[in-house]
């Protein structure tokens, strides 16, 4: 019998094997594959009302509250914004591409995204896209150029913060929330994002990363 550490998951992935745990890792490009399956679920279990690890200060102690009242992710809105910014951070802006409608993203994960953010959020975003890449270069993505928007759309930075996220709720209805973030180490607000739920399942449906710019969202 092969007793190699490495052996080959019913997908094709490259995995190994520990010999004191037993425990099967990824390794290589599918580990990040893995990893991107393994958010998906964390997301989909909070949408639909499961069980899943705590995230950093989920029940916010004061010494954990900030000034101004930013806080990390506390209620189920806060929360799923948390998420889904740690989704479009780790996913390399394959989520971005999504709601830009860039023609050259992988149309595979198409069915993913589209449960986290509204049709209306995503036209709004993929319109802004469409003027600056005809403004920029004439009409079409050309490699090495900044055609389209030069951060991301979802969570309105160019860079991922280390110490997670610090959220602020501004305003609540029955099935709306807009809620403000911020990084720990800066007193900027990064952008306004609102959700809205329905069937119990919140969703993005505004953003508003600057007095310049915003989508489906004034």
């Amino acid at each position: 019998m092969d007793t190699s550490p490495h052996m080959m998951g019913s997908s094709g992935c490259r995995t190994s094997s520990s010999g004191t745990s037993g425990a099967v890792q990824g390794t290589g490009p599918c580990s990040r594959r893995i990893g991107f399956i393994a958010l998906l679920l964390s997301v989909c279990l909070l949408l639909t009302g499961g069980t899943f690890p705590a995230v950093a200060g989920q029940d916010v102690s004061p010494k954990d509250a900030t000034s101004e009242g930013f806080h990390y992710p506390s209620t189920s809105a806060e929360q799923f914004l948390d998420l889904i910014i740690t989704l479009a951070d780790s996913t390399r802006g394959t989520f971005a591409d999504y709601a830009t409608s860039d023609p050259r993203r992988d149309v595979r994960y198409d069915p993913h995204y589209a449960r986290f953010i509204t049709p209306g959020l995503r036209e709004a975003i993929s319109r802004e896209e469409t003027q600056l890449v005809k403004k920029n270069c004439g009409g079409k993505y050309v490699d090495g150029e900044i055609c389209g928007m030069d951060s991301d759309p979802i969570t309105c930075t160019q860079d991922i913060a280390e110490e997670g996220y610090l959220f602020r709720t501004e305003r609540t209805k029955r099935d709306m929330v807009i809620v403000a973030y911020r990084w720990p180490e800066s007193t900027k607000i990064a952008g306004v994002h609102r959700l809205v739920r329905a069937g119990g399942v919140w969703k993005l449906d505004g953003i508003r990363c600057d007095p310049t710019m915003s989508f489906n969202m004034p």
